[in-house]
């Protein structure tokens, strides 16, 4: 469709498309899990390539609205840590999420003690969640996908 032709020549002509392809090692659609803290996180990243550096990077795309970029931090962060459970001797870890419809990147930098602190989060945050234990995050719900079209939160309180 000429949709999809846009996209493609979107990400092409981007700054990010031009140096992804160039490089002698790529991955797609690839699936990677780790344990980490005895629960098991996975995902699948879109594209996996090493830079010009040797490191590696991610490449996610999304069809969402870049103006909600934000949301996406969590799901990067995430990857962030994957990758790095992979490649541990990597200083630092870069994941770049693509709107295609636009043309655009968001990119994060990770680094090693950076992702070591967001472990050390998402272990609090998975044994709260088993307890029970949570707290609505009402600073975010305008960009949150569980908000009505007012940007109210539309998950019910727990009895």
């Amino acid at each position: 469709t000429a949709a999809l032709r846009t996209y493609v020549n979107n990400f092409i002509n981007s700054e990010l498309g031009q140096s992804a392809p160039s490089t002698s090692t790529i991955h797609t659609n690839q699936y990677i899990h780790a344990a980490i803290n005895g629960h098991i996180i996975d995902g699948r990243f879109d594209r996996l390539f090493r830079d010009e550096t040797g490191h590696w990077q991610i490449i996610n795309y999304e069809t969402g609205d870049i103006q909600d970029s934000e949301a996406y931090y969590p799901e990067m962060e995430l990857y962030s840590l994957l990758l790095h459970r992979r490649y541990p001797e990597q200083p630092s870890v870069t994941i770049n999420i693509f709107f295609p419809e636009h043309g655009q990147c968001e990119q994060a930098h990770f680094s090693a003690a950076e992702l070591e602190e967001a472990t050390t989060q998402w272990q609090q945050k998975i044994s709260a969640l088993q307890q029970g234990s949570y707290e609505k995050n009402l600073n975010h719900c305008s960009f949150c996908p569980y908000a009505d079209e007012n940007e109210q939160c539309i998950v019910a309180e727990g009895e």
